[in-house]
């Protein structure tokens, strides 16, 4: 299941944003945001003191109400925006009230679905280098979700 950061400004947040290339096989989680009007990966702005990893699994579980089960880093762009690609443990989705649907699209044609800009920077990056991923993370040996 994917997620993609977008702009929130709040004091309570720091400049540090984290997305996640959540992942069913060969397709990739996307949300639907309310606010934006368009897809994206499930990710948001780091809070103060918090880590990457830490915000990333606060996002994921705000966003979805799933937990991660498994993820990896896989880019990190001027040290303040990191992409992750990973698992969630559980199956039941529920959506926060930023978002009213989610989908599980095939990585190879998520680009062409009406994604923001960062969402689309993301999966583009994902689909060159998907190949490596799976050898370096063994992200194929994680079971499947069932939602």
């Amino acid at each position: 299941k994917q997620k993609t950061a977008y702009e929130i400004s709040t004091r309570d947040w720091s400049s540090d944003v984290c997305s996640s290339d959540l992942m069913r096989g060969d397709n990739i989680l996307l949300l639907f945001s309310k606010h934006l009007n368009k897809w994206h990966l499930p990710g948001g702005h780091i809070q103060v003191g918090e880590t990457f990893e830490s915000g990333l699994a606060r996002e994921v579980q705000e966003e979805t109400g799933c937990t991660l089960k498994f993820y990896h880093r896989i880019r990190s762009t001027n040290n303040n925006v990191a992409l992750y690609i990973g698992k969630l443990n559980n199956g039941i989705m529920k959506l926060s009230d930023e978002h009213s649907k989610h989908m599980w699209a095939p990585i190879a044609k998520a680009h062409t679905l009406n994604v923001c800009k960062f969402t689309y920077r993301d999966i583009r990056y994902l689909q060159t280098i998907m190949h490596v991923v799976r050898k370096s993370t063994d992200i194929d040996s994680h079971e499947p979700q069932d939602n």
